[in-house]
């Protein structure tokens, strides 16, 4: 995990290690593992999947829990395959049986009988499923191994000098981002309370042009870096969010909208529609990366950051976000990620 300070600072963060922590962590990075990880007989590597998670701070167990999940639901598979071949073998002597006018009134009710097991292995199988993959998001992806562990930040690098005051001797300071959005009439957290409660609030003059204005540039920075530019839907599908978020955590997380013809969710990111913007294609290698410079109003409900960048317009329930978005083949994954890195610190450069 990166983040960038007002110093330009590069800094790792260690995975967390409380429970509380973990569990915020959890409900914003956590992505689906592919279950053939934890399938040994075909490759699976259960001590890195092991290492992972205690590196994040959680249980190991999780991984036992896994592959007795997946155990189960397979076994559920195999038994209703074996039975829906039994079925189509005694169908075939059934139309034999007719065919020669020979009574098949026997197979018949076997056939009967045991189409009511595959259609409960059928619905028992559904269940495992969904069991087994509620089970694999507790995971979430691999560390990679340069993570630091622990409880403390690492400081890889660093760029500029933080002044004691920038904006002069005689100026007091320094001032928060919501001193100064106050001091230049940039917003109306009062107001904006008023309106859509708790964390609401109104940009205005300077602060609304300012917003609109580092959006524009930052598109432009990346578009000018071989990015395309997407604005991205505000609305999603529960089947699609399911496949970008942990499910356990949409009513914590996600804002829900209601009265249409099927379940929708607030984008909380760019990331989670950009996420479905390839799902169930087949993609070229030459064509990749891709890359994409998303935008996009996010909709986040903080439920859990009570008391944390109370002020300003941190932490909010709505805002706008550009972000570096890509598709590439898991090898090159992590030369991507340093390739967002170093866009990223040329930006703030």
């Amino acid at each position: 995990v990166t983040r960038h300070c007002t110093t330009h600072e590069r800094i790792e963060t260690p995975r967390p290690h409380s429970n509380s922590s973990l569990k915020r962590a959890t409900n914003r990075t956590a992505m689906p593992v592919d279950i053939a990880a934890f399938r040994v007989k075909t490759g699976g590597d259960l001590k890195k999947a092991r290492e992972s998670v205690r590196a994040r701070g959680g249980d190991e167990k999780v991984v036992d829990e896994v592959v007795e999940a997946d155990k189960a639901w397979r076994k559920a598979l195999n038994e209703r395959q074996h039975l829906q071949s039994r079925v189509n073998k005694l169908s075939k002597e059934v139309g034999k049986l007719k065919r020669q006018k020979l009574d098949a009134k026997e197979i018949v009710e076997t056939v009967k009988a045991i189409k009511l097991d595959v259609q409960r292995l059928a619905k028992e199988a559904a269940e495992l499923k969904m069991k087994l993959d509620e089970t694999i998001e507790k995971v979430g992806n691999w560390v990679h191994p340069t993570v630091p562990r622990g409880s403390k930040d690492k400081l890889v690098r660093k760029w500029g000098t933080m002044e004691k005051n920038p904006l002069g001797e005689g100026c007091g300071g320094p001032f928060s981002h919501s001193e100064l959005l106050e001091m230049i009439d940039g917003y109306d957290p009062t107001r904006g309370c008023n309106v859509a409660g708790t964390r609401g609030y109104f940009l205005k003059g300077y602060g609304m042009l300012l917003n609109q204005a580092l959006q524009m540039y930052a598109t432009r920075f990346l578009v000018q870096r071989g990015y395309t530019p997407v604005q991205t839907p505000v609305m999603i599908r529960r089947t699609v969010m399911a496949k970008v978020a942990q499910l356990s955590t949409f009513d914590e997380d996600l804002y829900k909208v209601t009265g249409g013809k099927e379940e929708m969710y607030l984008a909380a990111t760019s990331e989670q529609p950009l996420c479905a913007l390839h799902a169930n294609e087949t993609l070229v290698e030459r064509s990749l990366p891709r890359l994409y410079c998303g935008l996009s109003t996010c909709f986040r409900k903080e439920l859990t950051s009570h008391g944390v960048d109370s002020t300003g317009v941190f932490r909010v329930h709505q805002f706008e976000k550009v972000e570096q978005f890509g598709v590439c083949l898991p090898s090159e994954s992590w030369k991507l990620q340093e390739r967002f890195l170093a866009t990223c610190e040329e930006f703030y450069q």
